[in-house]
């Protein structure tokens, strides 16, 4: 009530909204049009740094009336990538939601999000990421995109927690990294029999799942060779820099598309042995003339059999660099032992990274989505729309109003509350809200200020 009381005397000028009701958002619509609230409401409530309130996450969301979106994961130049629950299968997934008018400002920004969900939905191998539904909303200019969930990239797992300007990350333990790039080359063979190009393999595009499983996924910038095709040639690439073979590098208009991405691969496994990269320079020019002179040094802790696998792979002639059979006959993959997964000196995954067991994600954001229909039933059955007037009165000063950033609004208790319970100890929900009082005057014209997400615990 003291926060509220310093709020209000800081912003006497404006005149409290009244309880129209806002856009239900129950459906998973759009996360940043928010309704007016008759008096532009976000001006008046604010995120307030007081250390009796504890701020909560905001509840899923529903799509399609089947799956539940969660807490984000990721976030990438197309869009967020979210946490997703699909209630008919209970099945733990993620959503990569793609905002339409931002992909727009993106030279060939449409193009190669259907590329990507054009490649997904042929993919149907243990170390290709699967995608289960593409669909779009066209009053949000949003398309979503249901994939399997993974924990983290194999970059995220070695680097997360340290600053990206380290001379070194964390080596992977030969033998995990052997069981990581056994699967890469089982996904790039199978990307390969499809005649499907990457182009862009590399440790944050390989993905892990809470057994070790790699996932190859980030397929933007991919290229699908046609039937017509007499060898694997392409004319570009538009891919990470640090991972261009040399014949990218010395600027050549058309080359080998499988022996690229057999070179990236070589690099992901430098990657994992190593800590770092082959080339690292201050900018693009020099890590292109440094690739194209084909000089890197292999780090001495690396054994024999695993350095010249690498030399292998990352041959300055593309002919000179074997596919992925003749890759496994080399002795470091035929090393490849039966020891348990994972072992004993492997980098542990929730060692560096939150991993959550799959039924407890589900269950939890399953009761989630049931308490926020709860409350949404409560205030109906009064006749009050979860933004009421009633929540900013003196009289139910535990429900209060707030607003975070765009895309990701936060509920919060005054008092010490904490999801969904009153200071009291009582269920927020349990008793009905008192009627919504009349506005004292005529709603406050608009500042101008950019709208902002609300929404009541």
């Amino acid at each position: 009530r003291n926060t509220l009381a310093s709020c209000n005397s800081q912003q006497s000028q404006r005149q409290r909204p009244s309880a129209a009701p806002i856009v239900d958002e129950f459906d998973g619509g759009c996360d940043e049009d928010i309704s007016e609230l008759n008096g532009e409401l976000h001006n008046f409530i604010t995120r307030l740094d007081e250390a009796s309130i504890v701020y909560v996450n905001k509840p899923p969301k529903l799509l399609q009336d089947r799956y539940l979106v969660d807490e984000k994961l990721g976030e990438g130049s197309y869009g967020k990538v979210k946490l997703c629950v699909d209630r008919q299968t209970g099945d733990r997934l993620a959503v990569k939601i793609v905002t339409i008018r931002l992909v727009r400002k993106i030279p060939q920004g449409l193009e190669t999000v259907e590329r990507e969900a054009a490649t997904m939905r042929q993919l149907k191998h243990v170390n290709t990421v699967r995608l289960y539904a593409d669909f779009s909303d066209e009053q949000c200019q949003k398309r979503y995109l249901v994939m399997e969930f993974a924990v983290c990239s194999i970059h995220d797992l070695q680097s997360k927690g340290m600053t990206m300007d380290a001379e070194y990350f964390r080596c992977l333990p030969e033998s995990q990294a052997r069981h990581y790039f056994a699967q890469l080359l089982d996904g790039v063979e199978y990307l390969h029999n499809l005649r499907i190009v990457h182009k862009d393999l590399k440790p944050g595009n390989l993905l892990l799942t809470a057994d070790h499983t790699v996932k190859i996924t980030d397929f933007g910038v991919c290229e699908q060779l046609p039937e017509s095709a007499l060898d694997d040639t392409i004319t570009g690439t538009q891919a990470t820099p640090a991972i261009q073979p040399p014949e990218v590098a010395d600027g050549s208009k058309q080359f080998s598309g499988f022996r690229l991405d057999i070179y990236c691969a070589g690099v992901c496994l430098y990657f994992m042995v190593c800590g770092r990269v082959p080339y690292r320079e201050k900018n693009v020019l020099l890590i292109y003339e440094r690739i194209a002179e084909g000089r890197y040094t292999i780090e001495s802790w690396v054994s024999e059999a695993c350095q010249q696998l690498i030399g292998a792979l990352m041959a300055y002639k593309a002919t000179d660099r074997p596919d992925p059979a003749k890759a496994r006959q080399f002795d470091w993959l035929q090393n490849q032992s039966a020891a348990p997964v994972p072992g004993q000196d492997w980098i542990r995954l929730e060692s560096v990274c939150e991993v959550e067991d799959a039924a407890a994600t589900v269950a939890r954001v399953r009761q989630a989505f049931e308490e926020r229909m709860h409350r949404r039933s409560q205030y109906e059955t009064h006749g009050l729309s979860l933004a009421s007037e009633a929540a900013l009165t003196s009289e139910q000063p535990d429900d209060i109003l707030a607003t975070d950033d765009e895309d990701d609004g936060i509920d919060f208790k005054a008092g010490g509350a904490r999801c969904g319970q009153a200071s009291s100890g009582a269920s927020a929900c349990s008793e009905a809200p008192p009627a919504p009082q009349p506005p004292a005057a005529a709603p406050a014209a608009s500042t101008g200020r950019k709208k902002r997400r609300c929404c009541l615990s």
